[in-house]
């Protein structure tokens, strides 16, 4: 077993992002029985109040409009434990494609300045059509990848109130790759609608860039019930993935036994939201 620590410098913790929501906790239990679609988003607000909230998530990233390497920024380290034969379980929703940690496995952190530690719960993908130049999520002055993953994690804020953090990687369809590497071989899994299956040796820092520059922002989940208690941490610089693992996501089945070709939220309003940026280490 072995502890690869990746060094970020975040502004998370130490100086706060967070803006009330005056949204917050509209749910209903309609919202928590809600199979939602990603071809009906404008339903979503319907059944999830929530999701038509002031501080939703994903943004389009406007990098003229950012606040860069603000002095507060300081160093913040995430523990990725990687064991040749450690245990992940896959899992397909409905909605994506979710890895998550064994419960017997070590545990996995992203660790605040101030040590606070959060959790990684699970990570999972965003993907859209073939030959689309969309597919991720969030965007950058209007550009899109081909996908995005999300690494999230949990923990308390400086308040005691817990929160989410999110790490966002984009990734780029390299269809050069005619080969399938190790990495994405491991996940290269066709799982039946909310079937599970366990793979072992993931190294997570296969699926992080080499460079970590990053937007920061105060935001939401991206899907329903749309909680807006995120931390998002978006890497500037996005990843290769080959073509046909991309393609192996899209023929996952939903609940209705459709392929999922896509599953990317529309970005949403910013609605004078701040977002800074770290470059070249703050």
């Amino acid at each position: 077993m072995e502890g690869v620590t990746v060094l970020l410098v975040a502004l998370l913790l130490s100086y706060d992002t967070t803006v009330a929501s005056p949204y917050a906790a509209r749910n209903s239990g309609i919202c928590k029985n809600y199979y939602f679609s990603y071809i009906k988003q404008w339903e979503w607000i319907i059944k999830c109040p929530d999701c038509g909230g002031q501080l939703q998530s994903p943004i389009n990233i406007e990098t003229h409009h950012i606040i860069s390497n603000v002095e507060s920024m300081t160093p913040l380290t995430m523990e990725l434990w990687n064991d040749t034969y450690g245990i992940f379980h896959l899992k397909n929703n409905g909605h994506t494609l979710v890895v998550t940690p064994y419960k017997y496995q070590p545990l996995t952190y992203l660790n605040s300045p101030n040590h606070k530690r959060f959790k990684l719960l699970q990570f999972h993908f965003h993907w859209g059509e073939k030959y689309s130049r969309f597919g991720s999520e969030h965007t950058v002055d209007g550009r899109s990848y081909n996908g995005e993953i999300h690494f999230v994690f949990s923990g308390n804020d400086n308040r005691g109130v817990k929160k989410h953090v999110v790490l966002a990687v984009f990734l780029n369809s390299d269809r050069t790759l005619t080969q399938v590497s190790l990495k994405w071989r491991r996940l290269q899994h066709q799982v039946p609608y909310n079937k599970e299956i366990f793979i072992i040796g993931l190294n997570l820092d296969d699926y992080l860039p080499e460079n970590k520059d990053y937007y920061l922002y105060a935001g939401s989940l991206t899907s329903p019930p749309c909680t807006e208690n995120v931390q998002w941490i978006v890497l500037k610089h996005p990843i290769n993935v080959p073509e046909a693992f991309l393609d192996t996501l899209r023929s996952l089945k939903t609940e209705d036994s459709q392929s999922l070709k896509k599953n990317y939220r529309w970005t949403q309003a910013l609605n004078g939201r701040n977002i800074w940026s770290c470059y070249g280490g703050c």
